[in-house]
């Protein structure tokens, strides 16, 4: 069965049907590269029967053959169309912002002396300490 026109492929059509314009499809492309389907069997590695029965549209074609075809043609980059990367779902990027930090942890007090901070550092900081423990509302 020959095209003229590239059919559409949607969920209307059945599975052999899809085949079959698939196999239309890489047809034109190898004929349009003036290449013979031993050429294509040869350089993708595979039987020319099997080239045979992609192009005619025969189901049982190894998805392994397939891909070696459509390298030869120059057409492997087109499956990024077909299977666009769709990125991360909402609940993965959910997850991930929570595992960036948000805030500093404390400090030990050998940290901040070790941090540059002077020798008095740690004294400034015990005097706060115990300033802060005698404070009481309403004074």
């Amino acid at each position: 069965m020959k095209h003229c026109e590239t059919m559409i492929i949607d969920d209307k059509l059945t599975d052999e049907s899809v085949l079959v314009e698939l196999g239309a499809r890489i047809s034109r492309v190898r004929l349009e590269k003036n290449l013979t389907q031993r050429d294509i069997a040869q350089e993708a590695g595979v039987g020319l029967r099997t080239v045979q029965r992609l192009e005619s549209g025969k189901a049982g074609t190894q998805l392994s053959c397939f891909i070696r075809i459509l390298r030869v043609l120059g057409l492997l980059q087109r499956l990024n169309e077909m299977a666009a990367d769709t990125g991360a779902s909402p609940m993965a990027q959910l997850k991930l912002s929570k595992k960036t930090r948000r805030r500093a942890s404390r400090k030990s007090s050998k940290t901040i002396d070790d941090a540059g901070l002077g020798p008095g550092a740690a004294e400034t900081r015990n005097a706060v300490s115990e300033n802060k423990s005698n404070w009481t509302w309403g004074e």
